[in-house]
């Protein structure tokens, strides 16, 4: 997989660096660290690296070019680029020549401008990554050509030497300070002892000019000269050198030198020819590029094969790197719709003789499929013609451009959604799953609603194919999130869920009804308002496997709908809203007059409860009886003067004194009962906890009562009742008296009536006058003495109304 590129993204509006990331990372090969400033770039830089600096220019403190220039005095060569509003023509020159990779001024249409800056973050890396592979592969190569077991030395255009390996070195006894830098043939001295041109200086003359000379054999391999000579610079001693020289050139294709490898082949001179193969392997595979690095042959009768398989074929192809049974394997992995184009396109470059190419798709052994590019130039070597070349995997790269346009889709249909925001619901949620059908690359879709508390899905729109494929009568659109089966776990388990084998086993199934669409793979996202989850979104049937691109895709689409949806809302909302306001508007219009009158009346009330509250408060503070209030805990809360004196004591006494704390059982349960609610009534002797005063006393204790049904105290109305009882202790005593009197009179008196009636008797039976004269007159005499006793009653009519007192006798 393709590495990221690590971005540095700094720029004091704070709004861009958020967007700028969010673009850049949907891309999916940038990784974006955002700075707010100079200085934190700096502080970043300290303890990580990064591919690349994206800097605005008019910044506090610290512009881009003035970061720009502290970088590069630092030695900080990262790839930068100035990305600002200011368009002048002076910052632009100043940046470049100060080091900036690129600049790129702000404004215009957004997508283009970043899909632009996209595009100069791309270049920027891949110079320097170019740059970097070129200095590391000029080392690589330095190194290789030093520590080549063949002497080799290279010079530039102008005969200067600029390589001088160790095996010439020891071959010569010349060290290469000496050499390097070094012109006018002095490489010669060492092998001939005379300035002279070597095979090195005849490696660009055409073969018609080209002669033996002093070499046992000379001939070109393509661009190559070799040739083999006798040395006999020491007297002597003879040794035979077998040299190949060839032109180099830049990346350019123009000539920058030459250079040659010198062998001593005096006792291996028979070996040459498998010296010749095996030095062209070991220079095919030493440019060390990261793919299958190959040798294609065309034979002169026709026939053709691969006689070099690098070991990279296991890696990228799942192929053994066989030569003789690659080519029929490497074919068959060829997906079908390009493996007639590749046996034409070999075809053609064997007949043609020209460069061969091919961009093609490879399945593994593994089943895995990828994208693979090779491209070679064909040589003629001993009447075969050889394409070398190699086979890289493109695999990323081909995602990349595919998931580039993808993108540029999905924010097509995203702009399309709020060109869409007035049609019908119906046909914009269709639309939605359309789409979403399509860049899952899915058969069929659906998406559903779900309920506030998340406990039941409502279906609101099928996919086309899957209403097709679909044999259930009266589908049901409401489904109760419980009984759902592996559909219902994007809700259950809040997060996407993924069955690439819906026909494995799995216990969260739950079955389907007879005629449902048969599913092979399945995929579901919940879309999120918040917290809570407003819609479920699946896809499924998708020809491969479902990925994690697929759920980022899906869930950015689906977040586009219900924004859409939600702005539908509000601005529904928004519209009720206004109506409603407009009738409230209305309304209290209408009842302004009502509410002037009922303040008015408010005011009148409040007058009459304040005079009543005055009222109360007379009554209870100049009551001929005691009156105290106590909370719902029993504790006086205020008490009036006449309860002062009853009970003699002082007023910050009484308040906070605890009734329900008394020695007094009966007066305390008396209490209880008016904090329970029902009225209490007590009377006897009270003594005063404070002064010790003891007053009889009568009271009543009564609940205080409010709406809300709650009794958040009472009140207790005391009369001393002292002369009361006084009064009915004298009448106690003159009852005592009179019922004494009133039996002693009662005695006399019915005495004399007994000789009343005697007498009055005898005066009936007397037959003289005489004798009935004397009867009559003591009957009188009895008269008298009972008006007498009666006389003596009248005395004590009013006994026990007056107030007892002592009498001196």
């Amino acid at each position: 997989m393709t590495e990221k590129i690590r971005v540095l993204y700094v720029d004091d509006e704070i709004n861009l660096l958020d967007l700028g990331k969010l673009f850049l990372e949907r891309l999916g090969d940038f990784t974006v660290t955002t700075a707010s400033g100079a200085a934190e770039v700096i502080d970043i830089l300290k303890s990580d690296s990064h591919d690349v600096i994206i800097s605005d220019y008019q910044m506090p403190v610290m512009d881009g070019i003035a970061l720009l220039k502290h970088l590069k005095s630092h030695g900080d060569n990262t790839p930068f680029i100035l990305f600002t509003g200011r368009g002048r023509e002076e910052v632009v020159i100043e940046a470049l020549n100060n080091g900036a990779d690129f600049y790129l001024q702000k404004g215009g249409e957004l997508k283009s401008q970043f899909t632009e800056l996209a595009h100069k973050i791309r270049s920027a890396v891949s110079r320097r990554r170019t740059e970097k592979q070129a200095k590391d592969t000029e080392r690589r190569l330095y190194d290789i050509i030093n520590f080549l077991p063949d002497a080799t030395f290279a010079i530039d255009t102008e005969g200067t030497v600029i390589t001088w390996n160790r095996a010439i070195e020891e071959m010569t006894g010349v060290p290469a300070c000496d050499m390097l830098g070094k012109g006018n043939y002095e490489y010669a001295i060492p092998f001939y002892g005379e300035r002279r041109p070597m095979l090195i200086n005849r490696v660009s003359i055409s073969d018609e000019k080209l002669s033996q000379g002093t070499y046992t054999f000379i001939r070109k391999e393509g661009d190559s000269l070799i040739a083999e000579a006798t040395i006999s610079h020491t007297p002597g001693k003879n040794f035979v050198l077998f040299g190949k020289a060839s032109l180099l050139y830049n990346g350019d294709g123009n000539v920058i030198g030459a250079i040659e490898s010198l062998r001593d082949t005096t006792e291996v001179n028979q070996g040459r020819e498998a010296l010749l193969g095996s030095e062209r392997k070991i220079e095919a595979m030493a440019a060390n590029i990261p793919g299958v690095v190959y040798r294609f042959c065309v034979n002169p009768d026709g026939t053709f094969g691969f006689d070099y398989i690098s070991e990279r074929s296991r890696q990228i192809l799942g192929l053994e790197n066989d030569h003789i049974t690659f080519f029929d394997k490497f074919i068959m992995g060829i997906v079908p719709k390009d493996r007639e184009g590749f046996l034409r396109s070999i075809q053609y470059a064997i007949s043609t003789k020209t460069l061969w190419q091919c961009d093609i798709q490879y399945n593994k052994p593994s089943g895995e499929t990828i994208w693979i590019s090779a491209v070679s130039s064909p040589i003629v070597e001993k009447e075969r013609l050889i394409f070398d070349g190699v086979i890289f995997d493109n695999t990323a790269r081909k995602q990349a451009e595919e998931e580039l346009v993808q993108d540029e889709n999905h924010l097509d249909t995203l702009v399309t959604f709020y060109q869409m925001a007035s049609v019908p619901l119906k046909e914009l949620m269709d639309f939605a799953l359309q789409k979403a059908v399509e860049f899952s690359a899915s058969s069929i879709g659906y998406l559903a609603f779900v309920n506030e508390d998340e406990t039941m899905l409502t279906m609101y729109s099928w996919s086309e194919q899957a209403m097709k494929e679909c044999g259930i009568n009266k589908k049901p659109l409401e489904y109760p999130i419980h009984s759902t089966g592996l559909w219902g776990e994007a809700v259950r388990q809040r997060r996407p869920v993924i069955t690439n084998d819906y026909s494995a086993p799995n216990p969260l199934k739950k079955g389907h009804p007879k005629g449902h669409v048969r599913i092979i793979r399945h995929m579901n996202i919940p879309v999120f308002d918040g917290a809570h989850i407003v819609m479920v979104a699946g896809v499924g049937n998708k020809s491969s496997l479902y990925n994690e691109r697929d759920v980022r895709e899906l869930t950015l689409l689906m977040n586009g709908l219900w924004n859409v949806i939600k702005q539908r809302k509000a601005e529904a909302e928004l519209l009720r809203k206004n109506e409603e306001l407009y009738a409230i508007n209305e309304e209290l219009s209408a009842t302004d007059e009502e509410l002037r009158s009922n303040l008015e009346e408010l005011i009148r009330q409040e007058q009459i409860i304040r005079e009543s509250e005055e009222k109360y408060r007379l009554i209870f503070e100049y009551s001929p009886l005691g009156h105290i209030s106590f909370d719902e805990k029993g504790v006086i809360v205020a008490c009036n003067e006449k309860i002062i004196q009853i009970i003699g004591s002082s007023r910050e006494e009484l308040i906070g004194l605890d009734l329900l704390r008394l020695s007094d059982n009966k007066l305390v349960s008396e209490v209880q009962n008016a904090l329970n609610g029902e009225t209490g009534l007590y009377e006897g002797i009270y003594t005063s906890v404070t002064s010790k005063k003891i007053t009889p006393v009568r009271g009543i204790f009564a609940p205080m009562n409010v709406e809300s049904g709650n009794i958040p105290g009472g009140i207790g109305i005391f009369e001393d009742i002292t002369e009361r009882k006084r009064a009915e202790d004298s009448l106690n005593e003159a009852n005592k008296k009179l019922r004494l009197l009133t039996g002693l009179t009662r005695h006399d008196i019915l005495n004399k009536l007994t000789a009343i009636q005697g007498y009055h008797y005898l005066a009936l039976e007397a037959t003289d006058m005489t004798s009935n004269h004397e009867y009559i007159s003591h009957a009188h005499q009895a008269g008298d003495r009972m008006e007498a006793i009666i006389g003596f009653t009248r005395e004590y009519e009013n006994f026990g109304i007056a107030s007892s007192g002592w009498q001196r006798i």
